[in-house]
């Protein structure tokens, strides 16, 4: 069996493109972001605009380290992304849990906006609240104090290699263990019955006997099946969860009091 490959940076390093060891130019998609310096501690300097930094734990806070292994949730809009998972899950779990944005991609460069036009609110004579296409990568902490990693917004239209090597990168740096792809597939399933799932990845442990349908099948790939290929390629632990929900739903939202479900049922890293 092939070993797992590991980051030997810490979780807490700061991250320069320009000395990552690998061709800067990777880096171009991305924008990072500082981090505001916390009102608790004042003396201390906020991360600045070309570093990517991870926070520790706070001293005295129970729960596990980032020694322990930090998880990444992938969850985009777009062809997979029945009843509007993405949005749905983004907007639960960071209204839920404390967050902060770390980088964002540079949505000119993966943004065809004539093939999918931007919204905008008109209101009485003018114009506000455009609301473009997005690719952020945010840091939370669950209720146990562990940081994770999510990267949530719309499926780009273009430079899939690009940012796929620009994740895999971010991910050695930061020592990611285990990411987990999240989306949702418009199939004939009835309302009447629980929602099923088709579970994926290289982590057995986190797969087996959780699938209700398990084809073998050629799939329309996008940019999560994409990711998830690349990073199982490059030894990354990986696990993906495909919700399967009724295909003349699929265009609307789940209700919302289900989602705590949801939210509070993520795999652990190892």
């Amino acid at each position: 069996m092939a070993t797992r490959r590991r980051s030997s940076v810490g979780p807490n390093d700061q991250f320069d493109p320009g000395q990552s060891g690998v061709d800067g130019d990777r880096f171009s998609l991305l924008h990072l972001h500082a981090e505001p310096q916390d009102e608790a501690h004042p003396d201390e300097d906020g991360g600045q605009a070309g570093e990517l930094v991870m926070r520790s734990n706070e001293p005295g806070q129970d729960g596990p380290s980032s020694a322990e292994g930090l998880s990444m949730l992938v969850s985009v809009a777009g062809h997979t992304d029945a009843y509007q998972l993405s949005e749905q899950m983004a907007d639960s779990l960071l209204s839920a849990l404390p967050h902060r944005q770390m980088a964002s991609f540079d949505v000119d460069a993966l943004f065809d906006y004539r093939s999918r036009r931007p919204r905008m609110l008109f209101t009485d004579s003018r114009f506000s609240e455009f609301q473009g296409p997005r690719l952020d990568l945010y840091e939370l902490q669950d209720a146990l104090g562990r940081n994770f990693l999510l990267l949530t917004g719309d499926e780009p239209d273009f430079h899939w290699e690009k940012v796929a090597e620009t994740l895999l990168e971010l991910a050695n740096h930061l020592g990611v263990s285990l990411t987990v792809f999240a989306d949702a597939l418009g199939l004939p399933a009835p309302h009447t019955r629980p929602l099923g799932v088709t579970a994926h990845g290289n982590r057995e442990d986190l797969v087996s006997g959780i699938s209700t349908w398990s084809p073998n099948a050629q799939v329309e790939a996008g940019l999560s099946q994409m990711l998830e290929h690349r990073f199982d390629a490059a030894y990354h632990d990986v696990v993906g969860y495909t919700v399967h929900v009724p295909h003349y739903l699929a265009s609307g939202k789940y209700p919302k009091w289900q989602w705590p479900r949801w939210s509070t049922s993520a795999p652990r890293a190892r």
